[in-house]
């Protein structure tokens, strides 16, 4: 990706709010006086390297707490307007799990480019340069790592930074008041060995056959859940899904409907309290857990180079790990992360 030249960002924990700010408009001006002028054409989405940042990577982080850390950023350093919108391409198609960011800064509009196909393409990516950071829902495996090592050691604290924890949860539509599930019970229904809310309940028609929604295999969800839940059993979904929040939709419209999803996705579902009582941690209570837990967990972190050509992915890095970024997540349905 071509990178609109900034200035070096020196002694990084020392930098003023001013400095910052004059770096966000170095880039603008950048943006304007070296390529397209923004402010005459809002809402158009740019080519990636008009971005003044980019984002690439997990679908846990990226499609809510991403573009929602992104947007306080940019009214962190005086951004009006900021709003979030789904990407869409020339003939007005959204595209899957792309959103941009835009905001008037500095005198000017600008974008910030948030893509959530998975944690698997946030590091080719970030090798590329086709993005300033990528998002995972893991560390680095021993192949990424050899990937990345000309950006520097992908543990090292220069490039990897641990951002929080995010829940994957069982959702039923709120007009299904099961009031919880084991993890056994969870196994079999997503397996399709348990197939009516019947042998659930010990009640009702055998009939009254469970709706399974997914998410699609290449998403960190599906992989979290069948890696800590299904221990090699096949998801059985009579609809698989890219995004998070059309299958949430399709949960929330079929009373005999349940999926899985992250946290901060859930808007008008319920979460399904899990019963065991093991590692999974305990209930939470933004959705009224008061026994047991629905929350599976999974470790969220942004990968960058350990000196990025764009100065403004530190700076959002240092926005995300402070506390004004952390109440932002924990807002959203993230935990706050424990350095």
């Amino acid at each position: 990706m071509k990178r609109i030249a900034a200035p070096a960002i020196e002694q990084r924990p020392q930098r003023s709010s001013g400095a910052l700010l004059w770096i966000a408009a170095a880039i603008v001006m950048a943006i304007v006086g070296g390529r397209i002028a923004l402010a005459l054409i809002p809402r158009v989405i740019l080519p990636p390297d008009h971005y003044l940042l980019t984002l690439s990577g997990s679908d846990a982080l990226g499609e809510k707490l991403g573009p929602r850390l992104v947007q306080a950023w940019l009214n962190s350093k005086g951004g009006k307007d900021v709003s979030i919108v789904p990407l869409a391409d020339s003939q007005g198609n959204l595209i899957d799990n792309e959103r941009v960011v835009f905001a008037h800064l500095g005198g000017h509009d600008v974008q910030v480019l948030v893509k959530s196909h998975g944690t698997g393409s946030g590091f080719p990516d970030l090798k590329s340069g086709a993005t300033d950071i990528a998002m995972t829902a893991r560390q680095a495996n021993s192949a990424e790592i050899k990937m990345l090592f000309r950006l520097a050691a992908a543990r090292s604290g220069k490039t990897e930074h641990p951002l929080a924890t995010s829940e994957v949860v069982v959702i039923v539509p709120r007009v299904n008041q099961i009031p919880a599930l084991t993890r056994q019970q969870i196994k079999g229904i997503f397996s399709c060995s348990i197939k009516s809310w019947a042998a659930i309940r010990g009640v009702g028609s055998p009939l009254d056959a469970i709706h399974v929604y997914e998410p699609d295999d290449t998403t960190d969800t599906a992989k979290s859940f069948r890696d800590k839940v299904m221990a090699g059993a096949r998801l059985c979904g009579v609809k698989r899904f890219t995004n998070g929040e059309e299958l949430e939709k399709a949960v929330a419209n079929d009373p005999s409907g349940i999926g899985i999803v992250g946290l901060p996705t859930v808007t008008t579902t319920r979460p399904v309290v899990i019963s065991d009582g093991n590692e999974w941690a305990v209930a939470s209570k933004r959705h009224g857990g008061s026994s047991g837990s629905y929350r599976l967990s999974q470790r969220l972190f942004l990968f960058t180079a350990a000196i990025p050509h764009n100065p403004a992915a530190l700076d959002f890095v240092d926005f995300a790990l402070s506390p004004a970024g952390q109440n932002v997540l924990h807002r959203a349905g993230a935990n706050k992360t424990e350095h």
